[in-house]
């Protein structure tokens, strides 16, 4: 038996041990992996041709490579052998001992909940030019399409990353965010002349709940890059992935302000990614009464708060309806970050996150705290003057 056959069956009996079993299909609103899907990211060309040819005689099959040339990476997707775990997987490919950041493809999922009715108060709270901000900024949104043949959206450049046989979520989170951004159907934006690039990369699972896969994400942030887009929102939520920290971390190296929703999992509830890295703004929910969404995430990586309890947003009909979750608060500080950037000329996402903590109102007990970080983002004098 060879060294790699060796490790491979002890990872496997450890993971016995321990419980573990191999992935299912994703139930809704869980945070798992895509079943028998293992990422490597790796600095060359020659180190993924290596890894592909040292993992196929353990069983390990080629499913996709992409190359990220705006972030210096090479993406390869490999199926696992039946019976192993993820993790057992990840312990796999490792043993090789070729040069490469090893994860699952985890499975992340828009921040939303349901709504009730309300009133349109979200930029008044924020003290957002009536009318919108005429800034042309461009902005990127990670989450499902937007626009389509029946419902095209003025200003966006849309790109998937669905494979053939992939099944594409509703467009109705996505049309959500865009709205708030730029406006859509009878919901004026607040970047009213922003131009969104749009990586529709959300499929449905069996109930029809949306999901996102971690290479998805990675190869969206390459696509930003390339063009050049300076803020990035993300309304995704979901566990920490090794593949997706450094493809954010490079991000932001190339200049990238990644701005996320701090996830709808509860007060009680760990730290949810990407909005949890240290590269990335997150974000919490308040209400019109400037109260803490009840079902919000809390923590020391929360860096402000904005309107993310029934907030009106547009729909695939062209009506509006009132919609709740951090994936919602999101694009308020994005915009206010794209409207800032452009009057400021801040370069980087620290940058940005100081420019946003230094202007918060300050919520709750003095001072930064877990429900609001610290506080509720200020837009008064983020649009550059006309």
């Amino acid at each position: 038996m060879n060294v790699f056959a060796l490790s491979r069956g002890i990872a496997l009996a450890l993971a016995l041990l321990l419980g573990l079993t191999p992935a299912r299909v994703p139930a809704r609103g869980s945070a798992v992996y895509a079943p028998g899907e293992v990422l490597a990211l790796t600095d060359t060309d020659a180190g993924a041709d290596a890894l592909v040819r040292a993992a196929a005689p353990a069983g390990y099959a080629l499913l996709e490579r992409h190359d990220l040339p705006a972030l210096g990476f090479v993406l390869v997707k490999f199926a696992y052998p039946e019976g192993l775990t993820g993790p057992a997987a990840i312990l796999g490919l490792e043993s090789l001992g070729i040069a490469a950041t090893i994860g699952v493809n985890h499975l992340y999922r828009p921040a939303a909940s349901p709504a009730a009715a309300g009133r349109d108060y979200a930029p008044a709270l924020l003290g957002w030019p009536e009318g919108g901000c005429d800034a042309p900024v461009s902005i990127g949104v990670v989450d499902t399409a937007v626009s389509g043949p029946d419902r095209p959206v003025r200003g966006v450049v849309q790109q998937s990353f669905l494979g053939p046989g992939d099944l594409a979520a509703d467009a109705g989170h996505g049309l959500a965010v865009a709205s708030l951004l730029r406006g859509a159907g009878a919901r004026k934006g607040l970047l009213p002349r922003a131009t969104l690039f749009v990586a529709a990369v959300a499929e449905r699972d069996g109930q029809g709940a949306a999901f996102v896969r971690v290479d998805r994400i990675a190869r969206a942030l390459d696509w930003f890059a390339g063009y050049g887009i300076r803020v990035v929102n993300v309304s995704l939520s979901g566990p920490r992935n090794r593949v997706l920290a450094r493809t954010v971390r490079a991000a932001a190296g190339r200049g990238l302000v990644v701005v996320a929703a701090a996830g709808n999992d509860g007060p009680d509830a760990g730290p949810a990614y990407p909005a949890a890295m240290d590269d990335v703004i997150a974000v919490a929910a308040l209400d019109a009464r400037l109260r803490p969404y009840a079902r919000g995430n809390r923590g020391a990586y929360v860096a402000v708060a904005a309107p993310g309890v029934d907030v009106l947003v547009a729909t695939p009909d062209g009506g509006t309806r009132y919609a709740t979750g951090t994936s919602f608060a999101a694009p308020f500080v994005a915009a206010v970050v794209a409207a800032g950037m452009a009057r400021e000329g801040f370069q980087n996402a620290a940058e940005a996150r100081a420019y946003l903590t230094a202007r918060a109102r300050d919520l709750g007990r003095p001072g930064r705290d877990d429900a609001f970080g610290y506080g509720l983002v200020d837009a008064e004098d983020a649009c550059p003057a006309r």
